[in-house]
């Protein structure tokens, strides 16, 4: 409709979800499809450089920049959270094994010296669970589901040493995002409809 001059099915966003439908239909590798380009995964017949338009077009769009404050406040999250989950798992731990003698005092020993754990590698890991600590366990009680208690808690030691890593990992949404999830709230389109890529390629294209 050329003669419109805002909202949906202005020329400009109707030429958008040609435009976006034409890449979709490239990186499917067929004549037509309903896959639109920004909600795309693979690359198809799409070149590199395209391709990365696309998905920095649609990283600006759903994304804002991290702030020092935002990084610090998840960091934050992130380690309270494991400090409860290295409780609870140590608390499984000697529960599992209560019985058995040494396993209180080096389920205390892991957890008061963490530091030392959060940057080791998976394989050592693994070999302080079935070697050191595995020394302590009967044979008969040393089933996977037993171990797997132990197997926890040093992950999720090592998941506090990778906080800062993890809390960069995910950017916080964009204003454009959170409104459109607002819209979708409001409904009368559809559950997903203000927040699905192609339409909200096509908006941010009207306005440009």
């Amino acid at each position: 409709n050329m003669t419109k001059d805002s909202g949906a099915g202005t020329l400009a966003h109707e030429w958008w979800h040609a435009f976006d439908n034409y890449f979709g239909s490239k990186a499917e590798g067929k004549e037509f499809t309903n896959r639109y380009g920004l909600e795309l995964s693979k690359k198809g017949e799409i070149r590199e450089e395209v391709y990365k338009a696309f998905a920095e077009i649609d990283k600006q769009m759903r994304t804002a920049p991290f702030t020092e404050e935002e990084i610090q406040k998840r960091k934050e999250a992130i380690i309270a959270r494991c400090e409860s989950n290295i409780k609870y798992y140590a608390d499984e731990v000697k529960k599992t094994f209560r019985n058995v003698n040494g396993v209180a005092e080096y389920v205390d020993e892991v957890v008061a010296n963490k530091d030392k754990y959060m940057n080791m590698s998976d394989e050592e890991l693994h070999n302080i669970e079935w070697k050191d600590f595995g020394k302590l366990i009967p044979e008969k009680r040393k089933t996977i589901q037993n171990m797997a208690k132990f197997s926890w808690l040093t992950s999720e030691i090592k998941r506090m040493g990778r906080a800062e890593e993890i809390a960069t990992k995910t950017p916080p949404k964009s204003q454009y995002l959170k409104d459109a999830e607002r819209l979708n709230e409001i409904g009368g389109m559809g559950n997903d409809y203000w927040t699905k890529h192609t339409e909200m390629g096509a908006r941010a294209f009207t306005t440009y």
